[in-house]
């Protein structure tokens, strides 16, 4: 069975920071979303009307997280994106894999569902718990 958490920024005291770290416990495989759950983005359009994606910050809470179950050798860490890796490619300054090595983050893989329910992909990687910050994924996993 996969969990989901649904976090938002805003709202993660520092209790919520310890008990992050308690929910993961033993669970050796584990996923994050990008978009707004590591980095704040937003998509946009460039010049030419094609889809890009803006960064508008990060998420420390998520990427201290990250970082740290990256550092576990029991652990596999993935992120688990459905922005498109076509709209990656266009603007690759602004795409995951940049972000990720400017982020110092090297996870064990970075898979794109290019806008589709990320629930099959979770289950295809063995994922035991995924943080996103969408709520239809977490519906989508949960049906």
């Amino acid at each position: 069975m996969i969990k989901i958490r649904i976090l938002n920024e805003s709202i993660v005291t520092e209790q919520e920071k310890i008990t992050l770290s308690q929910i993961v416990g033993d669970n050796s495989i584990v996923s994050f979303d990008f978009d707004n759950t590591l980095v704040k983005s937003f998509p946009d359009f460039d010049e030419d009307g094609e889809l890009i994606y803006i960064n508008g910050g990060s998420n420390a809470t998520m990427i201290n997280l990250m970082k740290h179950l990256i550092d576990d050798p029991n652990k596999k860490v993935y992120v688990v994106t459905s922005r498109s890796q076509g709209a990656d490619e266009k603007n690759p300054e602004q795409g995951v894999p940049a972000q990720l090595e400017r982020l110092n983050l090297k996870p064990d893989g970075l898979y794109y569902t290019n806008t589709q329910p990320k629930v099959t992909k979770l289950k295809d990687l063995g994922v035991e718990i995924h943080f996103d910050d969408d709520k239809k994924e977490h519906d989508d996993i949960q049906g």
